[in-house]
Formats: structure tokens, C-alpha cells, sequence
């Protein structure tokens, strides 16, 4: 039985996939006619008639990689960086820039989810758009699933399998499509076109309003500059605290001196790759927003 090989970033091959289980499917009705996503029930096998866009144990390499929840770090070009798109997705949803949402994955994440889903926005204006770039910027970092989803040819589908149970029973099985499928589908297909053509991918049709794009860009570049000055804040006082400290001690025996330099090194690290991102961002980084069409270069499955 082929599976996903249980390093995260090799092997994007499309294997054959475990059989579902013995048990029957019946298909979920979220059929979209605008999209043209036939009737799961149509579908056939993942990794041999189509690739599941899933983090499932039984995923092939390629459908695990190019999913949301996948622990592929990636950095955002304006927004900096996030452990997953998905966390990516609650961020960017989130009342205020919950920078929880950068580093948390798996369990820990949708737990930090479910216990702040009050601070969720119902709506947020260029979705789609924002998430379709995060996706592309994950993909670009990492250039061995660039090359696999260049190489694909199989369609791509985007479902989990659920289980149906009587009388505490096992009973069968039963196959329900992801609700953003029926965009996130068309993105990837979108990155993929561009990669087989050398080309960078066009998200531009999903920009839904560039004013709220740039609204959003300047309200996060203002949070940036603002968290950048309470960091270098920090960095002053720990810096005036160690200078204090040493003037009262005058001679140190050189292993001393060794701990207090690893101290510093694990003070300055504190601030972290999130700050000197938004350091970038302060001293004129280019936004996204600025150029909501992506720029050519040659990429890859």
C-alpha cells in the first residue's frame, strides 16, 4: 500500500492511493456548476484518477504538500511569515493581527481557533485573492513542489472522508467536498498553467475591491511600524540592563563571559523573524497590493 512518505518535503510523485476503505461511498451533493466540479461520485481514486488536496494519512505526497493545513512555512511578502495557509486564512480573518495564528499548526491551531472564533470576521473583502497569493508564495518556497505540481496532469479534487456509525457501529463511509473548494480548485490549476508555461500565475479576477486591498495593506503596515517600535523599545531597556550589569562587575572569569554572550543571543532572538519582516515592511517593502498582478518567473508540480 503506496502512501504519502512521511517526509513532509520529498517523494512528490503521485502515487496510488490506499483504498478509501471496503465499506461503500455515497457522494456529497455540494456539486458547484459554475466551477464544474463533477459529483464526488464521479471522482474514481486519488492518485490515479484525480489528486485529493488533503492532509488525510492516505494523501498522495502532492495533495498533502498543496494543502491548506500542510506545515509548509512560508513568508508573505507584505504580511510576513506563517507555519501554514491555514493559519494564514485565520489571520487574515482575525479582528486584530493575531500573531498566534503565524506560528500555531494542527490541532493547536484549530483548538486556538475554536476557542477565538468570536474574534473571527464572517466576511473579509478580497479573500480569495489573498489566500490564492499565500498559496503561490508556499508553493515558490519550496522547489521540489513546484517541479511535481508542474509535472501533474491528474485533475485535482479537495474532500475529507467521513465516517458514518449505527449503534456505535461502523457502517460506512462517505466522502464530503471542502467548502472552498470550488475556488481553491481553480487556484491551483491557475498556478499550475502558469508554471507549465514559465509564466507567473494571474489572481487578479479574484480582487473583489483595491481599495479595501490597500486599506488593509496600510492599516497592517501602520500595526507593523507601531509593534517594530515597541520591539526596539525592548531591545533598549535589555541592552541598558546588561550595560548596567556589567559596569558593577568589573572582572569577569571568561566562562562568564560565555553565558552572558549566549544570553544576549537568546535575548536578541526574541525578536524574532516577525519583526525584522516587519522592519522590511516599515522601511519600504513593496506590497502586494501594489501589483496585484504577480510578476513573471519560471516555476514547477
Amino acid at each position: 500500500m503506496n502512501t504519502r512518505s512521511s517526509s513532509r518535503n520529498d517523494g512528490f510523485s503521485n502515487r496510488p492511493f490506499a483504498e478509501l476503505a471496503s465499506a461503500s461511498f455515497r457522494s456529497s451533493t455540494n456539486y458547484n456548476s459554475r466551477s464544474k466540479i463533477p459529483p464526488l461520485s464521479q471522482t474514481g481514486v486519488d492518485g490515479k484518477d484525480f489528486i485529493n488536496i488533503t492532509t488525510s494519512p492516505n494523501s498522495t505526497n502532492l495533495g498533502y504538500a498543496l494543502s491548506m493545513e500542510s506545515d509548509y512555512k512560508f513568508t508573505h511578502p507584505l504580511y510576513g511569515p506563517f507555519e501554514t495557509v491555514r493559519g494564514f486564512v485565520h489571520w487574515i480573518k482575525a479582528t486584530s493581527f493575531d500573531d498566534s495564528y503565524r506560528v500555531l499548526k494542527g490541532k493547536a491551531l484549530n483548538q486556538y481557533f475554536k476557542q477565538n472564533r468570536e474574534k473571527q470576521s464572517d466576511f473579509v473583502e478580497n479573500f480569495q485573492y489573498r489566500i490564492a497569493v499565500a498559496t503561490y508564495e508556499k508553493i515558490k518556497s519550496f522547489p521540489q513542489l513546484m517541479e511535481a505540481l508542474k509535472e501533474s496532469t491528474l485533475p485535482f479534487e479537495m474532500y475529507r472522508v467521513k465516517r458514518v456509525d449505527r449503534n456505535n457501529v461502523e457502517y460506512g463511509h462517505y466522502r464530503e467536498r471542502d467548502v472552498y473548494a470550488v475556488w481553491f480548485i481553480p487556484v491551483i490549476n491557475t498556478i499550475r498553467e502558469a508554471l507549465k508555461a514559465n509564466e507567473e500565475p494571474n489572481f487578479q479576477h479574484l480582487i473583489t475591491s483595491m481599495a479595501d486591498l490597500q486599506e488593509f495593506d496600510n492599516s497592517w503596515k501602520e500595526e507593523a511600524k507601531r509593534r517594530k517600535q515597541v520591539s526596539d523599545e525592548v531591545i533598549a531597556a535589555r541592552t541598558l540592563k546588561r550595560q548596567q550589569k556589567k559596569a558593577k562587575t568589573t572582572a569577569k572569569p571568561a566562562e562568564d563571559e560565555t553565558v552572558e554572550k549566549e544570553e544576549i543571543r537568546t535575548l536578541d532572538q526574541s525578536t524574532d523573524e516577525i519583526v525584522t519582516h516587519q522592519s522590511e515592511v516599515v522601511e519600504g517593502q513593496e506590497s502586494v497590493t501594489e501589483t496585484p498582478v504577480l510578476e513573471t518567473t519560471e516555476n514547477k508540480e
